[in-house]
């Protein structure tokens, strides 16, 4: 008798963890203090929006969903860009994490805003977005979480 869990495919163990497939290059030792207004400035820029635990995906036909928008297609969704994390880039064009204060159930067709663990058991996307989604809106969280200094109380402008 054989089973068919030992007929499968062996892959590495840390690729079976749900938002695991981050492909994004940090380049963390060769930024600068600007790195993420000067990522903003890029015409190929790839932005990431989040509020209220929920990421904005553009919806495309019955099942395609793109995470990503341009600087130009952001002001519809009130992004902070002062508050806008440089994650790294992909394949040479950054890719940024961005707070957003727009109305989530208001938002501009066809985009939707959806929570992170129903994009994840849905399949929504693939596993390097799932990965940037979960770099993006881990760092929106600590810096949101982090806005004082602890040893003096003041508020810090705190880049990545």
């Amino acid at each position: 008798m054989t089973f068919p869990f030992f007929d499968t495919a062996r892959d590495e163990a840390s690729q079976r963890v749900a938002f695991s497939g981050n492909r994004i290059d940090r380049q963390a030792e060769a930024r600068t203090d600007d790195a993420a207004e000067q990522a903003l400035k890029a015409r190929d820029a790839r932005l990431l929006l989040f509020a209220q635990g929920r990421l904005f995906l553009r919806v495309e036909g019955d099942r395609a969903f793109d995470p990503y928008f341009t600087r130009d297609e952001t002001p519809a969704f009130a992004p902070d860009l002062k508050q806008a994390v440089l994650l790294g880039h992909e394949n040479g064009t950054p890719v940024l994490a961005v707070p957003s204060a727009a109305d989530i159930e208001a938002l501009p067709t066809p985009v939707k805003a959806i929570d992170y663990r129903s994009i994840y058991m849905q399949g929504l996307l693939e596993p390097t977005a799932l990965g940037a989604l979960a770099q993006g809106a881990a760092l929106l969280a600590w810096h949101e979480s982090h806005r004082f200094c602890g040893r003096c109380g003041n508020e810090t402008e705190m880049r990545d």
